[in-house]
């Protein structure tokens, strides 16, 4: 696709997701060429449990390296994370917080653990008694709110503190990240 973009000389930008085990400089450099000025990747995890526990097939080690590769590139990146998996704890949270902080994304976005229908975690979750299938307020399928809460190994009280705390890091991150962009802004 890039190279067609850049053969046909078309002068648009675009943006894309992807995962971090796909991308390597070459692909960035091509990637950037042909226009595109936005990455939004799904991290979700700093805890290699809960990757594996989501499927992820990645490693904190690809993230470190991808990370790497995105911040070198030019290319603006956005981080996807996911707090709230049922096997999600205290010290699975704050793993993920270094991580965002240590990879330092130009932005963050959290958001909770959605075991939408159709999937295998949302199957996990009715056998686990966590949701019911019957139920028909699907009030906590919206997975940018923080107000339900799936975790089976703490408190959900402790984890709803844990994830404000967590939102706050987030939002600290972000500003500081616009404050730098504005800053470089003017600059030029």
């Amino acid at each position: 696709m890039c190279q067609r973009f850049l053969s046909e000389q078309l002068a648009i930008e675009w943006e894309c997701l992807t995962r971090v085990d796909a991308l390597d400089t070459e692909l960035l450099t091509l990637m950037k060429e042909a226009g595109c000025r936005t990455i939004r990747i799904g991290i979700e995890s700093g805890s290699p449990d809960i990757l594996r526990y989501m499927g992820k097939g990645i490693t904190v080690d690809q993230i470190h390296e991808a990370a790497k590769l995105l911040n070198d590139s030019g290319i603006f990146w956005s981080a996807y994370f996911m707090i709230g998996v049922p096997t999600e704890t205290e010290e699975s949270l704050k793993m993920t917080a270094q991580l965002f902080q240590k990879i330092d994304p130009p932005f963050v976005t959290m958001a909770r653990f959605t075991p939408l229908p159709g999937t295998c975690m949302y199957q996990e979750a009715v056998q686990s008694d966590l949701l019911d299938e019957s139920d028909t307020d699907w009030t906590w399928a919206a997975n940018q709110s923080l107000d339900c809460s799936f975790v089976t190994n703490m408190e959900v009280a402790r984890f709803l503190t844990l994830a404000d705390e967590m939102a706050e890091m987030v939002k600290q991150h972000n500003n500081r990240h616009a404050q730098q962009c504005s800053d470089a802004r003017l600059k030029t």
